[in-house]
C-alpha cells in the first residue's frame, strides 16, 4: 500500500504523478487501488520497466519501456 498512499499524497501537491509498475496487476488493497485510480493528478502505467533516468545534476525525465516501446516523460523526481 505504501506507493499508493504516497502517490495520494504527492498528487495534493504536485501537477502531475505517474506510478510506474512492471506488473499488470497490483497487491495493493482494492480501496487503495480505487483512491487512486480516482485520483486527478495520478497516472498509473502498468506492464512497464524503467529504462534510465536522465538529467544531469537533477532528475529531468525517464525513460520506461511497454510492449516493447520506449517512452519518455519529463518529471522533477522520482521516488522508488
Amino acid at each position: 500500500n505504501s506507493a499508493f498512499e504516497t502517490a495520494l499524497l504527492l498528487s495534493r501537491v504536485a501537477e502531475k504523478v505517474y506510478l510506474i509498475h512492471r506488473r499488470e496487476e497490483f497487491r495493493a488493497e482494492d480501496i487503495m487501488i480505487e483512491k487512486v485510480k480516482k485520483a486527478k493528478h495520478v497516472e498509473i502505467i502498468t506492464g512497464a520497466t524503467i529504462q534510465e533516468i536522465k538529467g544531469d545534476q537533477t532528475v529531468k525525465s525517464l525513460v520506461y519501456s511497454k510492449s516493447g516501446k520506449d517512452t519518455e516523460i519529463t518529471v522533477d523526481g522520482i521516488f522508488v
